[in-house]
């Protein structure tokens, strides 16, 4: 029995924690030279604002600098061979360790390659759709990939567009290369659109993260994206990057406890599956999360992407070894400001949005699928609305509606086995519509009011014998009360709603639902 606990925890580690593992070394090295950051940045740390955060940069002349007694932050030379020649190796890197990981502490079987197996991956018609896969290696490690192949390529003066390049080359050097298995076109794309939404978001967090007073902040910047860290580190801050700290628009971080219910349709499942839900409904639940806001989202005219973004992560464990994530994120691609007043201010513009939704009772992701999942990469009309009732009252709407490019979720099929669709667990790839809006109350004495409703509607681009296909309806309701303690804490309680409903084409249909309470502490910044 003990063996074969051991041997599940080994296979897990295999695609799903090797990335973190392995980055986590990489980062390693910048830690315990994150006194040298403190030493040599300059950037002072600002309120939290919705300034502008693009500036022309600017160099202190050294005669000012030794007067005055302050030491400017390294800045690179621009040369566009270093430049990329830095942005490839870092990528390349961060690929090199992430293989060693997998192959050498893990001992994965898709990181056994050899020259055979690379010159059949190179091979064009090698490529194909993974009808399985781990849903949270896929949906959430792939973005996280591809986010420090985009970092590398920004921390290297590269701008947002030209930096995707680098996530394509970083993903197929990594599919066809370091991985025996067959090469996956999901992975590719997951990798380079979802990791440059990632990556932005995280690049200029890393920013902010930096310049702060905190040695701890600091050091957690570099650990959270260890290709930029370590680029910044040999080369110093490149002349290009023109964004400045101080544009966060508010931060809440909020930890609490609290129980979960839901409701699994398993009537056509085998008894593993049913087993592990078990330990996801009815059970009590830890939780974090961050509500993250860069930039003023109500007054906002650029055409530079991400020049405001928001973004939350949520994050709760269930007990036993079960647990639920919701990331939730959009950005401004391109944005202006019609309306603009003492009472009312609202932008519009077109949004770049990278979701992931995941419940599981299984640390191994129920070998391939979760209790509930669903991944989105979209593109979104935005609308952004503040109203001020009073100087202590406030209202705040955003309403995304949009086209769903690449949908992704998993499920059991629930067919007799020898069908010809088979007993098993298959990925679905859809497109479709989405509508996303969040809603907030806002009162200095009587607290906050947030409410969110999201509802995906895809369906399956394919339609043959090796994945049953059909539409698959999503959604997710959010409800949060908060009541202040003091300026930046509060004491509130929450419940989330997330449920699926599946109609598919040669399988059976599906239906599921999970709920969790929570009463939680929140700090704002």
């Amino acid at each position: 029995m003990n063996s074969m606990f051991f041997k599940v925890l080994r296979k897990s580690f295999c695609k799903n924690s090797c990335s973190i593992i392995s980055h986590f070394l990489l980062a390693v090295f910048i830690f315990q030279t994150a006194a040298v950051f403190s030493d040599e940045t300059t950037n002072e740390p600002s309120a939290i604002s919705g300034s502008s955060t693009t500036v022309e940069p600017s160099v202190t002349p050294a005669a000012d600098t030794e007067e005055s007694g302050v030491k400017q932050e390294r800045v690179a030379k621009k040369n566009l061979f270093v430049d990329t020649t830095f942005a490839v190796g870092a990528g390349l890197l961060s690929n090199t360790v992430l293989f060693l990981g997998t192959r050498y502490i893990a001992g994965a079987h898709f990181a056994q390659v050899t020259p055979s197996t690379i010159a059949k991956n190179l091979k064009f018609s090698s490529w194909e759709f993974e009808i399985w896969d781990r849903f949270n290696a896929n949906q959430l490690g792939h973005p996280y990939q591809g986010a420090l192949y985009f970092s590398a390529a920004r921390a290297n003066g590269f701008s947002f567009y030209p930096s995707i390049l680098f996530n394509t080359l970083g993903s197929f050097s990594w599919e066809t290369i370091l991985e025996s298995v067959t090469p996956s076109i999901n992975d590719l794309i997951q990798t380079t659109v979802g990791g440059a939404a990632m990556g932005e978001m995280l690049h200029r967090l890393f920013l902010e993260m930096i310049a702060s007073r905190s040695t701890a902040i600091r050091v957690g910047g570099n650990l959270l994206n260890s290709t930029e860290g370590l680029t910044r580190l040999i080369r110093g801050r490149h002349p290009n990057e023109t964004i400045m700290p101080g544009a966060l628009y508010r931060l809440d971080l909020s930890a609490g406890l609290g129980w979960t219910h839901g409701v699994f349709d398993h009537r056509h499942f085998p008894r593993h599956e049913w087993r592990f839900s078990k330990s996801v409904a009815g059970r009590p639940q830890l939780g974090v999360r961050a509500d993250i806001v860069y930039g003023d989202p109500f007054e906002q005219s650029s055409f530079v992407p991400y020049d405001q973004f928001d973004l939350i992560f949520d994050f709760a464990i269930m007990l036993p070894l079960a647990y639920r994530v919701n990331i939730i994120s959009d950005g401004y691609l391109l944005s202006t400001t019609p309306v603009h007043s003492a009472q009312d201010r609202m932008s519009l513009g077109l949004t770049l949005h990278l979701d992931a939704f995941g419940v599981t009772g299984d640390p191994r992701d129920n070998h391939g699928t979760t209790e509930i999942d669903f991944s989105n990469n979209s593109l979104a009309f935005t609308v952004k609305y503040q109203r001020v009732l009073s100087a202590a009252a406030k209202f705040e709407a955003k309403a995304h509606i949009g086209w769903t490019f690449f949908g992704v979720s998993f499920f059991y099929s629930g067919n007799p086995a020898g069908t010809e669709h088979g007993d098993g667990i298959f990925t679905d790839y859809g497109m479709g519509v989405h509508l996303k809006t969040f809603l907030s109350f806002d009162h200095s004495r009587f607290g906050r009011f947030d409410a969110a409703i999201l509802l995906y509607n895809t369906t399956s681009i394919f339609n043959h014998s090796r994945m049953p296909s059909g539409t698959l309806f999503f959604g997710l309701l959010d409800l949060a009360y908060s009541y202040p303690l003091s300026n930046r804490v509060s004491l509130g309680l929450g419940y989330t709603l997330t449920g699926d409903t599946r109609y598919y084409r040669h399988s059976r249909d599906k239906a599921n639902h999970f709920g969790a309470g929570r009463i939680f502490l929140k700090v704002t910044y």
